[in-house]
This record gives structure tokens, C-alpha cells and sequence, in this order.
């Protein structure tokens, strides 16, 4: 629901996940009724876009 709402991709299977500064590698976000205030995204925050078609 993130993934079509924010990025307009109607992919069949979008993998979102979050990019936080100073961290590493990014973290999978799995819930997909999740709201942005609710994973925790910050002013720094990327969230990055994996689709498989």
C-alpha cells in the first residue's frame, strides 16, 4: 500500500526498505499497513524500492 500511494508502482511484489543514517545496511520493512510515523522514519531516513515483476 506504501509502495503504490508514495511511488506509483504497481508491481506484484515491492520490497520496501528503510535507510537510516549511519546504519550499515538497510532494514526490510515487512508490514505493508505500516504508516512512516509508524516505522520510525526520520529526517535523514532513505526508504529504498526493490520490485520484482
Amino acid at each position: 500500500m506504501l509502495c503504490e500511494s508514495f511511488f506509483k508502482l504497481n508491481s506484484t511484489r515491492p520490497k520496501l526498505f528503510l535507510q537510516e543514517e549511519g546504519s550499515p545496511l538497510p532494514i526490510l520493512l515487512e508490514d505493508e499497513m505500516a504508516t512512516l510515523v509508524d516505522i520510525g522514519t526520520g529526517n535523514d531516513s532513505i526508504i529504498l524500492v526493490d520490485v520484482e515483476c
